[in-house]
């Protein structure tokens, strides 16, 4: 089943601030029944997801912004099903008009409250998304930026060349880091970075214990750990710690 969205102009357009020349304005109810998992595929635009209780509605509030009328058409929002899980692809159908602060843009803001007992995947292209309140997470970001905050259960994320930022979470598994950086704090339990490349990852507040697969030309930063601290391999990269109650292995080399 799938349902797909054209973001209409509605009224005439109106110039509110610098950045939203024109805009138009969305409230979507998906239905959830049988879904355990809702993915967002973000691509170029902006997404806040917000956890509420388990029984309340699926809610996406949606900001169309754009320098011309005639692009407004061109951003849509279209939700689907793939068997359990709720897709949620946020996107612009057209040539490509710019970014959002040049002269002709096109954007989406997508803010939406869902219950915080599913499970949720974020896509992030070049956009932005901030996630607040939900029990489980998986990301992907690619050049674009990722905050996480109050992700109860456990949290897995892979990182081209955007930023990462994550406070409180349950577990944490980065399971790649290219030339982008990931600060986290506040893990309750273990903390596991597979590969890093030239990026950086910071982490401070583990619960648990820390395990590194490889590290390239990047450095790790790893503060205040209540297990283990074991890296496996480093290339020309660094390792800083502090504060490891635990063991500390690192390579020889």
């Amino acid at each position: 089943m799938k349902r797909l969205i054209p973001l209409l102009l509605l009224a005439p357009a109106l110039a509110s601030a610098d950045d939203c020349k024109h805009e138009d304005r969305r409230q979507l109810a998906p239905s959830l029944e049988g879904v355990a998992t809702v993915r967002f595929e973000v691509n170029s635009h902006d997404l806040r997801l917000a956890g509420g209780t388990d029984d309340a509605p699926a809610r996406l509030d949606v900001r169309a912004c754009a320098s011309d009328p005639d692009y407004l058409d061109q951003l849509v929002v279209e939700t689907r099903r793939q068997g359990d899980t709720l897709v949620v692809s946020i996107e612009r159908r057209g040539q490509s008009v710019g970014i959002f602060f040049s002269p002709t843009y096109a954007n989406l803001v997508v803010d939406a409250t869902l219950p915080a007992g599913l499970a949720y995947e974020v896509d992030v292209g070049s956009g932005d998304a901030s996630v607040r309140g939900v029990s489980r997470l998986e990301a992907r970001v690619g050049s674009g930026d990722l905050d996480a905050r109050d992700i109860t259960g456990a949290m897995r994320v892979s990182v081209g060349s955007g930023d990462v930022e994550i406070d409180r979470v349950g577990s944490l598994d980065i399971r790649s880091v290219g030339s982008g950086d990931v600060e986290a704090s506040r893990i309750g339990g273990d903390a596991r970075i597979g590969s890093v490349g030239s990026g950086d990852v910071e982490l401070d507040g583990v619960g648990g214990s820390v395990d590194v697969g490889s590290i390239g030309s990047g450095d790790v930063d790893v503060r205040d750990v209540a297990g283990d601290l074991v890296v496996e391999r480093v290339g020309s990269g660094e390792v800083r710690h502090g504060g490891v109650r635990g063991r500390t292995s690192l390579p020889s080399n």
